[in-house]
């Protein structure tokens, strides 16, 4: 659990740990809902479980050494798409 302590202006500022498993940087908004029950639900601009292709590039393991140029790629996803196996 994080602790935050208002400033003599009534704002609060979020740990870079925070924002960082939050996924947002300087300059993106963040949304905070007042629950009935006094929760804080924070939501940023991004959806849960998405993330940008930029974020998974190389995060899967590559035993063979294998690499595919974008052509190839496209063909393979085109291949899957028409049931035949490449």
């Amino acid at each position: 659990m994080t602790t935050l302590v208002t400033d003599d202006q009534g704002q609060l500022t979020l740990s870079r740990d925070v924002t960082a498993r939050l996924g947002v940087g300087p300059g993106q908004a963040v949304e905070l809902d007042v629950l009935d029950d006094g929760l804080l639900r924070l939501r940023t601009g991004r959806r849960r479980g998405t993330r940008t292709w930029r974020s998974v590039a190389g995060c899967a393991p590559n035993p063979e050494g294998i690499h595919l140029t974008v052509e190839e790629i496209s063909k393979s996803i085109a291949a899957g798409w028409a049931g035949e196996a490449l």
